[in-house]
């Protein structure tokens, strides 16, 4: 995911928001990515189970 992409998906809270860890970094929880990637993958599931 390209990085302007990413943030487009905070500001539409479709992604975690990033945690400032200092002034030029920021950082995100690894629980709540994975909780966002296992809630892709069970779209994409729920997609290919409805696709004729």
């Amino acid at each position: 995911m390209s990085r302007s992409t990413l943030y487009n998906n905070i500001k539409e809270r479709q992604f975690p928001e990033p945690i400032r860890i200092s002034v030029r970094s920021v950082a995100w929880l690894q629980s709540e990515v994975q909780e966002w990637v296992e809630l892709k993958v069970k779209l994409r599931t729920v997609k290919q189970r409805q696709s004729p």
